[in-house]
């Protein structure tokens, strides 16, 4: 075998392979709604977790109770991941395994410490942050959207993260609608 897996050989019978992760492809096609199994009525607000890791809002995160606007924060990471060709976020520990501490202090990189009104709305939040917003027992990496984007410069970067910064917000009722993000000047100049 030329790329062989990392195993664990438990005995004569069985042995423990390690998954790879996929390669990211050299071009992607088409965007595909999928996985409607998840969908949620959006009357109603719901506190159990959805949506791949990486994607997942800070109040989902939190596992506070949340609405359609995480769709608003999933959308802002999917176009950042799809225009940048790179994740905004990696919520996984060297050990391949999930850390919401790591994924909380890239956001708080990103976008600052949270507001005390996002704190207040669930005390689930000061598990993880102390009463001034500061998130306990993580160092925040030296991340911001100007030093990570890649693409664009001038006005153009300008709107692009205006336009980030419109979907990913601490508070999800400061996030634009879909109709307020088809009249973003950065959509509009598409």
């Amino acid at each position: 075998m030329e790329h062989p897996s990392e195993r664990k050989v438990i005995d004569e019978q069985r042995t423990i392979y390690r998954s790879r992760r996929m390669p990211k492809p050299k071009s992607w096609g088409y965007p595909v709604l999928c996985d409607f199994g998840e969908a949620r009525f959006a009357e109603r607000k719901y506190a159990e977790y959805i949506m791949p890791e990486i994607y997942r809002a800070p109040e989902v995160i939190l596992e506070m109770e949340w609405d359609y606007k995480v769709d608003t924060w999933n959308f802002g990471v999917m176009i950042w991941d799809l225009y940048e060709g790179k994740h905004l976020f990696d919520s996984r520990t060297d050990e391949d395994e999930l850390s919401n501490i790591k994924h909380l202090s890239q956001i708080v990189a990103y976008l600052g410490p949270p507001p005390r009104e996002f704190l207040e709305k669930d005390g689930s939040a000061f598990l993880f942050f102390d009463e001034n917003g500061t998130l306990m027992d993580a160092e925040i990496p030296p991340l911001s959207f100007e030093s990570e984007e890649e693409n664009l410069g001038g006005r153009d970067q300008e709107l692009f993260l205006d336009f980030m910064r419109s979907m990913l917000c601490w508070l999800p009722e400061r996030r634009k609608t879909a109709r307020e993000l088809l009249e973003h000047p950065w959509m509009s100049q598409r």
